[in-house]
């Protein structure tokens, strides 16, 4: 028989899932770190990375409460990915403090190389979100 959905459960599945976004979090920034660095960075990791949760919280918060509308899931989700995008970008930009180009490259280049190599694999469901 199938369990409901109970508050022990829901508690369960918050810390599955705060625990699976500072590892996602913990991941890009270290892979953006490190490409950052190679396109002339001069920032440190922790401010990298407090500004990149700071980014990923305010954009999920914005995302989920934008699902809570019908009918515009997916346009929130077109939007909202850009608004990470261009606060992902400025971050790095002022963090490293390096030109809008760098940054550019810092940030889609590791995500161009993890979508690659997910589709070599074959396991495109489960690409992540920049």
């Amino acid at each position: 028989s199938v369990r409901p959905f109970d508050a022990t459960t829901a508690v369960l599945f918050g810390i599955v899932n705060a625990a699976a976004v500072f590892l996602a979090c913990a991941g890009l920034t270290a892979l953006n770190y490190g490409f950052a660095k190679a396109f002339g960075g001069k920032g440190r990791f922790v401010e990298q990375y407090y500004l990149r949760a700071v980014v990923l919280s305010t954009s999920l918060l914005l995302y989920y409460g934008l699902k809570l509308f019908p009918g515009i899931g997916w346009i929130a989700s077109i939007g909202v990915l850009f608004y990470y995008a261009f606060l992902s970008l400025q971050m790095l930009k002022q963090v490293h403090r390096m030109p809008t180009a760098n940054s550019f490259f810092a940030l889609f280049v590791p995500s161009a190389l993890l979508l690659f190599v997910l589709v070599l694999m074959g396991n495109t469901s489960k690409v992540p979100v920049l």
